[in-house]
């Protein structure tokens, strides 16, 4: 099954990514797993909770904020925990994130979460170099 199979992709990244002590890399990780949908909700909860523990102490907000797949999440965070101070600070920059235009190509990621998560799919069910290059 191609979610299986992303998952484990998932896993083996985190597992290096953990071993190399790459903070930065392992938050995006982790929103990757927040926003898998063959992934149990608590597992996902669990994994946004990771990020935004991760995040907070060097205040990375924009890897959440480049993310607007992510606010129904957070949001939903903040319902369970309304004193996480972190999380909390994350909306007001989401909404100015989603009420500002587009930004230009050297102001934004050229890939966000939610493509490297559709790409990992793609790895993960098999599909064939030319397919994944289409």
């Amino acid at each position: 099954h191609a979610s299986a199979k992303a998952l484990r992709i998932l896993a083996v990244l985190e597992q290096t990514i953990r071993a190399d002590r790459r903070t930065g890399n392992l938050i995006e990780v982790m929103l990757l797993r927040a926003l898998t949908p063959a992934l149990p909700q608590p597992d996902r909860e669990a994994a946004l909770e990771q990020a935004l523990r991760l995040g907070e102490p060097q205040n990375q907000r924009r890897v959440f904020v480049d993310e607007p797949e992510l606010l129904p999440l957070l949001q939903a965070h903040l319902s369970r925990h309304p004193h996480d101070h972190f999380a909390g600070q994350l909306l007001p920059a989401f909404e100015l994130r989603l009420a500002a235009p587009i930004c230009t190509m050297h102001t934004t990621s050229v890939y966000r979460l939610s493509t490297v998560l559709a790409i990992t799919t793609l790895l993960g069910a098999g599909f064939p170099a030319t397919a994944r290059a289409a």
